[in-house]
C-alpha cells in the first residue's frame, strides 16, 4: 500500500522436468492475479529450483496452491523495505500462508539456481503501461554439473480499479 505494508500475496509453484534444449510453453503455468491498493505498488519475485525429489515437491507446490493469497499475521506486519533478496519476498510471502518453514526445510540454499525480483512503482503502474516482459538467464556449476536456463515470464496489468 501507500505506506509500503504488505497487503496482499499470491504464490504460483510449478514443477517441470526439463532437458537440454526442451522449451515449456506458457499453456503450463497458471495465471495469477493480485489486487493493488491505491498507491501500492507491485514486487513479482522468482525462484528457479534443482528438484532432486519430485513426489516432496510436489507435495509442496500443492499446499502453495491450495493457500495462494492469504498473507496472515506475522507477514502483513514486515515492511517490504525490510527485505534484502528475491528470496526474502518469496520465504514473507510463503510465511503468510504457512509455508516458509516448509520450503526452508526442504531446499537448502544449493538448490536454488537462481532468483529474479521485479517491482512497479505506483507511477509506473500508472503510466499506461500495460504489458512487462522479464527475460532471464540463469547459469552456473551446481553438485558438480554446470547449468544454464533461459527463461522470460510477462507481467500484464489488467485494469486497475482503485480502492
Amino acid at each position: 500500500d501507500s505506506k509500503n505494508n504488505l497487503t496482499d500475496t499470491r504464490n504460483g509453484a510449478w514443477i517441470e522436468q526439463v532437458k537440454t534444449g526442451q522449451k515449456v510453453g506458457s499453456e503450463r503455468f497458471t495465471l495469477l492475479q493480485l489486487p493493488i491498493p491505491k498507491g501500492g505498488r507491485l514486487v513479482a519475485t522468482l525462484a528457479l529450483i534443482e528438484v532432486e525429489d519430485y513426489q516432496q515437491a510436489q507435495e509442496l507446490v500443492t499446499k502453495i496452491r491450495k493457500y495462494s493469497g492469504l498473507a496472515g499475521g506475522a507477514a502483513t506486519l514486515l515492511q517490504l523495505t525490510e527485505l534484502t533478496s528475491p528470496l526474502g519476498y518469496l520465504l514473507l510471502s510463503l510465511q503468510g500462508a504457512g509455508l516458509g518453514f516448509d520450503l526452508a526445510r526442504r531446499f537448502d540454499t544449493d538448490d536454488v539456481l537462481g532468483t529474479d525480483t521485479f517491482q512497479l512503482s505506483p507511477e509506473q503502474l500508472n503510466s499506461g503501461s500495460r504489458r512487462y516482459v522479464r527475460p532471464l538467464t540463469f547459469r552456473g556449476r551446481n553438485g558438480g554439473q554446470t547449468y544454464h536456463y533461459e527463461l522470460s515470464y510477462d507481467l500484464t496489468l489488467g485494469k486497475i480499479l482503485v480502492k
